[in-house]
């Protein structure tokens, strides 16, 4: 009728911002309910936090991976936030390795030492602490990031935590290795183009 609308809102909505430009976002929906008089909710909202434990538990496999990285920016250092989150965080390229066979479980993840080098010239290395403390703190911090979102990891959901190396400049015809340990060697060649 003439005396109501309908009002649909993906992200951002229900958030709280964290950047300028979430900010920004968040200003325009929570405006554009101030006149309504109901909100469908069409998420589970799930009031606890998830644990360690939990989100472990729903862990189906641990996958070694490299990522190559990239950015349309030449200083994307400079940029700011808003430009990087538009540049998808500089994340380019996911090598991602078969499921380790190792008992990753009883690993501590924090400890795990990788190493890597390039065009077989040691490059660097690095342990999971690198990763916020601990890879598995950061997934739990995924999950719980996306749940105050009203969104959530699913199964089969693939998860990079983060990088326990720093990364090195690369160009076509390098050869990158990634070594980490028991839980196996990634290798990737660069072409020319």
């Amino acid at each position: 009728g003439d005396d109501w609308q309908l009002v649909l809102v993906d992200l951002p909505g229900f958030q709280r911002p964290r950047d300028t430009l979430t900010e920004h976002m968040q200003r325009t929906v929570d405006a554009s309910f101030e006149d309504v008089d109901a909100v469908l909710l069409v998420f589970d909202a799930r009031e606890r936090a998830y644990g360690l434990p939990e989100v472990l538990d729903a862990v189906g496999s641990l996958h070694t991976a490299i990522e190559l990285p990239d950015s349309r920016y030449l200083d994307y250092a400079s940029v700011g936030a808003p430009q990087l989150i538009a540049d998808t965080a500089c994340a380019c390229w996911l090598l991602v390795g078969e499921a380790t066979e190792a008992d990753w479980r009883r690993e501590d993840l924090a400890a795990h030492a990788v190493h890597t080098s390039l065009n077989g010239q040691p490059s660097g290395s690095g342990v999971g602490a690198n990763v916020l403390r601990d890879p598995r703190l950061a997934l739990t911090w995924l999950a719980n990031e996306l749940r105050t979102y009203g969104q959530g990891l699913t199964a089969g959901d693939l998860v990079t935590t983060g990088t326990c190396v720093t990364p090195v400049p690369v160009a076509p015809g390098d050869t990158f290795r990634a070594d980490f340990g028991a839980f196996g060697a990634l290798q990737v060649e660069l072409g020319l183009g």
